[in-house]
């Protein structure tokens, strides 16, 4: 069995959905020995209706040709250097391949699976669903994915649950974090009074929201360190006051959630999000919104708000800082639940699922 996961393009800077794909694809070809590829073809953006404006379409050629410059190749991708140990193909106008019966195919975004529902005649055809992508599509074309005749991975409950109320079947397998590159910290009544949060130009991620919330934090306490880091260049709007670290290696990053008291998220809508869990690992606890991609990774150790509420991030962040006992009991029992879980039994189970994908197409 050959593996073939399909990229909707190459991403020269660290995102957590590719993050998913090389960590599976790694694991799955340690376990199995058998060749596991990913592609990277920008060309399905170009192709697909996509809520894409002049400006979003110059940005997207701009970065589709930047992608054919920092293509993966020999040594793999620059920001995942794991990746040297599979096969990280790169092609523009679609990937080149020709699965064989006993292959797998899969989809890796909503732009990528009517390609794979097309290539998957002989082979077994999967839909790794990790969001509900209507940043980037209508709802309807979104919807219209999960209605291919693919089988369906989901990452996150809330995401099986969106797929029942379409109709359509799903089997959960939930990702897992490297425990060994996410050490626990001191305890945090010996960190810094510290406050550390993702910013990104994504508008679902609410950027405006952090800010209001960090505004609120600063105008309390004036001592309280408030950090943020993010893959963009430091915005041009961000007060002074802010830390900005720029593209933190993933070393860094362990080393920034392991030196704070707090993990802040105000997303309105996450898939499985990485960072709360990698906090949870570093004994940081996490304030967030009450979203799905939340909850399946901090669980019932996270403190939530609802969407867009300030007043209740900000209270919540304040609260733990205040609380010690109580943040760190929330961060150890969440940590110990996260370490529970590996990635080889993530892979293990999710290579379950290609085989039970691959059986049902033989």
């Amino acid at each position: 069995m050959t593996i073939h996961f399909i990229l909707p393009g190459y991403a020269p800077t660290p995102v957590g959905g590719y993050r998913v794909v090389y960590d599976y694809a790694i694991e799955i070809q340690r376990q199995t020995g058998e060749r596991v590829y990913v592609h990277h073809s920008p060309w399905p953006l170009l192709r697909r209706p996509f809520r894409l404006s002049r400006a979003d379409i110059r940005g997207l050629l701009a970065r589709a040709a930047k992608s054919v410059l920092q293509r993966p190749r020999a040594n793999g991708v620059g920001w995942y250097p794991g990746t040297v140990e599979i096969a990280a193909r790169f092609s523009f106008f679609g990937p080149y391949l020709r699965p064989r019966k006993g292959d797998v195919v899969i989809a890796t975004a909503a732009q990528t699976a009517p390609l794979v529902a097309k290539l998957t005649r002989r082979a077994a055809g999967v839909y790794f669903i990790q969001h509900v992508e209507t940043w980037s599509a209508s709802s309807v074309f979104v919807d219209s994915t999960w209605k291919l005749p693919l089988y369906r991975i989901v990452i996150a409950p809330w995401l099986q649950d969106y797929g029942d109320a379409l109709g359509v079947e799903s089997h959960l397998v939930l990702n897992a974090i490297d425990g060994s590159q996410f050490r626990e910290g001191p305890p945090l009544a010996q960190r810094k009074t510290q406050v550390l949060a993702m910013l990104s130009p994504q508008p679902f991620k609410r950027a405006d929201v952090l800010m209001a919330v960090y505004e609120r934090i600063r105008a309390a306490d004036g001592d309280i360190s408030l950090v943020a880091f993010g893959t963009e260049s430091r915005p041009t709007d961000l007060p002074s006051y802010v830390n900005y670290v720029h593209s933190p290696s993933r070393a860094d990053l362990a080393k920034l959630y392991a030196e704070s008291r707090v993990y802040l998220c105000t997303s309105d809508a996450e898939g499985w999000h990485l960072p709360p869990g990698e906090a949870l690992l570093c004994g940081t606890p996490v304030v967030s919104t009450d979203i799905g991609g939340v909850r399946v990774v901090a669980g019932d150790e996270g403190v939530y708000a609802d969407p867009g509420d300030v007043d209740g991030l900000t209270q919540g962040v304040l609260a733990l800082l205040a609380g010690a006992d109580r943040a760190q009991a929330l961060a150890d029992a969440g940590s110990a639940r996260l370490r529970a879980y590996t990635p080889e039994q993530a892979a293990a189970a999710f290579l379950e699922q290609l085989n039970i994908a691959r059986a049902e197409r033989a």
